[in-house]
């Protein structure tokens, strides 16, 4: 949570005047993503104290997002290199991967 805060500021303090306003947007997507899938990791971690579910695949799914999805815009927007702009799916496909596992690992349990 903290990082995802840290590279909002950053984005909002020293990017700002840096990035053209396409670029910013990315960045605030990036941020964005990364701030919801932290907060829903968190999330996760309540869920498996109160159901009877594996969640580490749904979590591994989920981070991997953060950093591919969330790390590959920060990347782009910094280094300008199009090759990140061209991973970013993966890591879309990654949170659907994590979000649906937990869904359905979450309709399957029992209350504990």
């Amino acid at each position: 949570m903290a990082v995802a805060v840290a590279t909002g500021a950053f984005g909002a303090h020293m990017m700002k005047d840096i990035l053209t306003p396409a670029r910013l947007e990315t960045w605030n997507t990036a941020v964005l993503y990364h701030f919801l899938n932290t907060l829903g990791l968190m999330a996760l971690a309540l869920a498996s104290e109160h159901y009877k579910i594996d969640l580490k695949a749904p979590a591994i799914f989920i981070l991997a997002g953060i950093i591919i999805f969330s790390g590959s815009l920060y990347t782009l927007c910094i280094a300008d290199i199009s090759f990140f702009g061209m991973i970013t799916p993966v890591g879309g496909v990654s949170f659907i991967i994590g979000w649906s596992l937990f869904a359905t690992r979450l309709f399957k349990s029992e209350k504990s």
